[in-house]
């Protein structure tokens, strides 16, 4: 892959692993993902009651909107949201950890693959 900016902390960073930040000059300018994920939780960290409020203060205001963006949402993301629903309630009702929910999303996956070992053969 391309090196296209190097990070003073994170060394030399690919396509992925940037974002863009603006044009200065007729160039594009880029910063590090990583690097900034670090500052928007620092920030949030930071500035979390001020941020709530105003988050709180927009769907006051724009409850229509809100829920068209909810509704939007989840039409889209459907089979994600219940998937992730059906493993909260079993992760409640069994009373499992995340190591557990992974080690069981990892016996699934075998299981399939097996089966389709089974069924057409090892390719």
């Amino acid at each position: 892959m391309t090196i296209i900016k190097t990070c003073k902390k994170h060394g030399d960073l690919t396509q992925n692993q940037i974002i863009k930040s603006g044009i200065t000059h007729g160039n594009q300018r880029y910063k590090c993902k990583l690097c900034m994920k670090e500052v928007h939780r620092n920030n949030y960290i930071k500035n979390k009651e001020k941020i709530n409020e105003k988050t709180s203060e927009y769907k006051r205001n724009n409850r229509s909107r809100y829920n068209e963006l909810n509704k939007y949402y989840r039409e889209r993301y459907n089979e994600k949201l219940t998937k992730e629903h059906d493993e909260l309630v079993l992760q409640r009702r069994l009373g499992l950890t995340n190591s557990h929910l992974i080690a069981r999303r990892k016996l699934i996956k075998v299981l399939i693959q097996l089966s389709e070992i089974e069924r057409y053969g090892n390719k």
